[in-house]
């Protein structure tokens, strides 16, 4: 799925309507100068889909301040309102238009915004999952806590995989803090969400437990309430019994039986232990409670059966009669709306029909003009190639042709004849020249072989002579070899032998010098041996200047070969053009007849002259006549033509039958009447809608219905249990509802004697009471304290062992959010080698711990050496990449994040990647790279990459460097940028969408 196109109307710094066509763009380049509002686009795009633009979120002035509407259509009187819409199409399926619009009201505040997908209005959270079941390509999502429903993050996902912010770049790697980077994990990579389902079972089990101690309190209450009452209870008592006197037991036994029948006289269903009571005692008093609770039942019943008698009265008033009239107009108004509509479906279908036959008329008239125009343009040529001819006919040169000749087909045969002779003329004459330049050709020939022959000679003579100055300088060399070896040879010897035999003589052998140091004979042994030389150099010199003559003539040698090789090439050329030259010739004199062959060259050229004055005359007549011809194959040509296109028109006007006027008039008529089909058809759609509304009016109407009589045969059927007698007539409502209430006053009154009668046997049986109220609050003492003990149990566990837990469950995020990161490291590794490679650690490892994020550069990747085993002191020892980078290094390593992620996430069909002016200085890294990167994700991962620059050269660069072709990239220049909105070109820009 990629982006095909966006419509951004006063959005932020664009002013009205601006329209940005994506289709087929593999890469868009986003350029313009700092703060000219390129990052406008990513954010459109971000708005639309999500409702949301991450890098003001969390800021308070964006709820008090217009940050998404155009500031100069914000400030105009009136209602206004921006939209943003961007279409996106699958790569197998129908395109998408997805538009989130918002208004401002007169009153200048900015209402709740509208999503609009696929023409179809929705509320926020519908639109929401619309657009969500439209990018998502599985099921991700997370929990709302306010509405308690399942709602995709989709601000979340998009952020953190789709488009990355310079905000986002530079506040990642460079953050002051680990603890303030920690935090924006969730902006640059998205993962808040891991742990969250941790913490939140915390949370539960905190709520859980707060919930226990409270209901062990709320429990404790009514047995302190209880202890309390016992207590009060039994001082009362204990005061009661010393201050009242003594009561008969036979008074208070008898009116006890008159109680009693007087709960029988009113059908109260007496236990019997209380039937006949013979002593007063504490089961006597359980004898009357369970009487009293037994009558408080009955009592509640009579209460409930009198107030269903009285919710009934408004349900039994639909009478049998109601119901069945009320239920037959409802089914005759339905049944008239089912006729109509069958009414309305014949006549679509015959109005459906004449619009198909208007539709053919159409394509029948288009035709039709079509035939007809091409009709008239071939009657026209004729009419044209008639006139050519006739003009052709006057012309006066034909005209003195044919006096002279009056027949026309004679005198072409004649000037046919005349251009046949001449081209044998001139063949003929061709094989004079040729025969000329074949002499000429042969005299050059033979003077150049005598040249080489000549040269052949030369070459030998001084090959022989080079020969011989070889062998004289070889011989003289022999010569010197021989006397420098035998003279030093014969130095040695003697000065070896003087050497061996002499007894301290001082006199050298060989040049008989005395010397008295060895140096002194030295000196006369050199003096012997340059003699020797002044001996030797005469054959030097001699061998210099044999060696100088070598020379010479080596080159004189070469410089001969070097022509020999010329003359024999241009011989080859010359004899092969020759031949060639002769075959032409006698090819030239085949084609001629004898009668020609037999002229010599100046008859022929006198013939030639005669021939070209007959052409210089009759030229002109013979290509009128030649072009007569032509014109009236054309006219035969067109004949036929005309003839084909009327009986198209015949063809066609046959077809039409009735309608075949409409074929040479304006096509508006035929609009005319298809218009009115239309409107027929919008009619009846309009009133096949309102027939839907009341035929769904009162079908809701029938349902209500006959809800109410079940509702009143159900009512009827519950008091007929309490009274088998009632017939579901209202007057015996009312006499049923006066029996209930006088039998619920009746039993009130019982009620109350009944419980003073009890208050009396209490007092009677006091003494034994006393008793046992003391032993009841000793054991609800004991039970109060247990709970006591309880509660301050579940409180230890809230303020101690959860808060602990709750600090263990960091360590556990950091481990989640580690094992998340370690998953890219490799591919990070790969982008930041290739991008900004570092000279000595080449790998990244995003380290947390503790609620702070250590970005640390290593030698070795995060798979062979786990910097999470190390704790915080060691971790700050490590390559800090935020305290050593520069701030290009930094961006490129929360590029390379983002683009792991990107590359990774699967949760959406959307093939989208975009990055907000990543580099500030581009002198700081390997563009080149970065580019090779960006053409690897394109045609590797196959993604649509929007990417925004500051810098021309830059833009430029990715243009002509990606491997692309330039109808696949796309083009967005922000030129200028003032209060009325920004000014933008390029190839993705749609000129006429204001």
């Amino acid at each position: 799925m990629r982006i095909e196109k966006i419509i951004i109307n006063n959005f932020r710094i664009f002013n009205g309507r601006n329209e940005f066509n994506f289709m087929n763009k593999y890469l868009v380049v986003i350029s313009g100068p700092n703060g000219n509002g390129k990052s406008t686009i990513f954010d459109s795009i971000q708005w639309c889909f999500t409702g949301k633009i991450p890098r003001y979120e969390g800021s308070n002035e964006r709820q008090r301040f217009n940050y998404i509407m155009n500031e100069y259509t914000y400030r105009e009187a009136g209602a206004q309102s921006m939209s943003v819409e961007v279409w996106v199409r699958p790569e197998n399926g129908s395109r998408h238009k997805i538009c989130r619009l918002q208004k401002k009201n007169r009153k200048g505040r900015l209402e709740t915004p509208e999503v609009i997908v696929d023409d179809e209005s929705l509320n926020l959270t519908d639109g929401a999952e619309k657009i969500g079941n439209i990018l998502s390509n599985i099921e991700i999502e997370e929990l709302n806590e306010k509405k308690q429903e399942k709602v995709m993050n989709l601000s979340t996902f998009f952020s953190s995989t789709q488009l990355l912010s310079q905000d986002a770049l530079h506040n990642f790697i460079r953050a002051d803090k680990p603890s303030e980077r920690y935090k924006l994990i969730d902006k640059v990579l998205g993962v808040k969400k891991y742990g969250e389902d941790f913490e939140q079972f915390i949370e539960l089990i905190k709520i859980t437990a707060q919930e226990q101690h409270e209901q062990l309190s709320q429990e404790l209450i009514s047995p302190k309430e209880e202890l309390d009452r016992l207590s009060i209870q039994l001082s009362e008592k204990e005061k009661l019994n010393d201050i009242i006197g003594e009561v008969k037991e036979e008074e208070l036994l008898e009116r006890t039986k008159e109680i009693i029948t007087k709960f029988i006289n009113v059908g109260v269903k007496i236990p019997e232990s209380a039937i006949s009571i013979q002593k007063l005692n504490n089961q006597v008093i359980e004898a009357l409670v369970t009487l009293r609770r037994e009558a408080k039942e009955e009592q509640e019943k009579i209460e409930q059966l009198k107030l269903r008698i009285q919710n009934a009265s408004e349900i039994i008033s639909l009478t049998p009669e109601l119901y069945q009239a009320e239920k037959k107009n409802i089914d005759q108004t339905i049944k008239s709306l089912n006729k109509r509509k069958e009414q309305r479906l014949q006549g679509i279908e015959i109005v459906r029909r004449r619009q198909t036959s208007l539709d053919l008329l159409k394509i029948r008239r288009e035709r039709f003009q079509e035939t007809l125009q091409e009709y008239n343009t071939l009657s026209q040529k004729k009419n044209e190639k008639e006139n050519e001819k006739q003009m052709i006919h006057l012309h006066e040169a034909l005209a003195k042709t044919k006096k002279l000749y009056p027949e026309t087909q004679k005198f072409t045969q004649i000037y046919k004849q005349q251009q046949l002779e001449l081209d044998e003329v001139d063949t003929f004459l061709k094989f004079y020249e040729l025969d000329e330049i074949v002499n000429r050709l042969n005299k050059e020939i033979k003077s150049e072989l005598k040249n080489l022959q000549e040269k052949k000679q030369i070459h030998n003579s001084k090959d022989i002579m080079l020969t011989n100055i070889l062998e004289q300088i070889e011989e003289i060399d022999n010569t010197l070899s021989v006397n420098k070896a035998s003279l030093i040879d014969e130095l040695i010897r003697q000065v070896q032998g003087h050497l061996i035999n002499s007894e301290g003589d001082e006199i050298c052998p060989i040049c008989g010098t005395d010397f008295e140091s060895p140096q002194v004979l030295h000196v006369s042994i050199s003096s012997q041996i340059d003699k020797g030389n002044l001996l030797l150099s005469e054959f030097e010199r001699k061998r210099l200047n044999l060696v100088e003559k070598k020379s010479m003539f080596e080159e004189d040698i070469r410089k001969l070969h070097l022509e020999i090789n010329q003359l024999e090439n241009l011989l080859i050329q010359k004899e092969e053009r020759a031949n060639s030259i002769s075959v032409e010739r006698e090819m030239s004199r085949s084609m001629v007849p004898e009668t020609i062959a037999k002229l010599n060259k100046e008859q022929l050229r006198t013939k030639k002259l005669d021939y070209e004055q007959f052409f210089k005359e009759f030229k002109l007549s013979y290509e009128l006549l030649t072009s007569l011809q032509l014109i009236k194959t054309d006219i035969d040509a067109l004949d036929k033509e005309i003839d084909l296109k009327l009986q198209v028109l015949e063809s066609l006007k046959k077809e039409s039958n009735r309608w075949a006027t409409y074929l040479e008039v304006e096509q508006i008529n035929i609009e005319k009447k298809l218009q009115l089909i239309n409107n027929y058809f919008a009619k009846v759609k309009e009133e096949s809608l309102h027939q839907e509304l009341e035929k769904k009016i009162l079908t809701n109407r029938l349902t209500l219905l006959e809800d109410q009589w079940n509702q009143r045969n159900k009512v009827i059927v519950e008091i007929n249990k309490d009274i088998p007698s009632f017939t579901g007539k209202l007057p015996e409502l009312e006499y049923w509802l006066n029996d209930t209430n006088n039998k619920v006053n009746t039993f009130s009154d019982l009620d109350e004697k009944l419980r003073a009668h009890l208050s009396k046997l209490h007092i009677f049986l006091s003494k034994d009471k006393v008793v046992e109220l003391k032993n009841d609050v000793v054991a609800l003492n004991a039970t109060v304290k247990e709970r006591i003990q309880q509660i301050e149990s579940y409180k230890e566990f809230i303020v101690n062992e959860l808060d602990y837990l709750k600090k263990e469950h960091i360590s556990v995020q950091s481990d989640l959010i580690g094992d998340y990161l370690l998953q890219h490291s490799d591919y990070v590794d790969q982008l930041f080698m290739q991008i900004s490679p570092h000279a000595v650690y080449r790998h990244v490892q995003l380290v947390p711990k503790d609620k702070n994020l250590y970005v640390v550069m290593t030698k070795q990747s995060a798979k062979e050496y786990d910097l999470r085993q190390l704790n915080e002191d060691r971790l700050k020892q490590q390559f800090n990449a935020s305290l050593t980078f520069s701030s290009a290094q930094a961006n490129v390593l929360a590029i390379c994040i983002f683009l792991a992620l990107n590359r990774s996430q699967k949760w959406t069909k959307l093939k989208l990647l975009g990055i907000d002016d990543p580099f500030q200085n581009l002198d700081d890294i390997n563009v080149f790279s970065f580019i090779d990167v960006l053409s690897q994700v394109i045609e590797t991962q196959n993604k649509q990459v929007l990417i925004s620059t500051h810098s021309e050269d830059f833009a430029q660069l990715l243009k002509v460097k990606m491997n692309l072709k330039p109808e696949q990239i796309g083009t967005i220049v922000f030129k200028s940028y003032s209060e009325k909105g920004a000014v933008v070109t390029g190839s993705c820009v749609v000129e006429d969408s204001k």
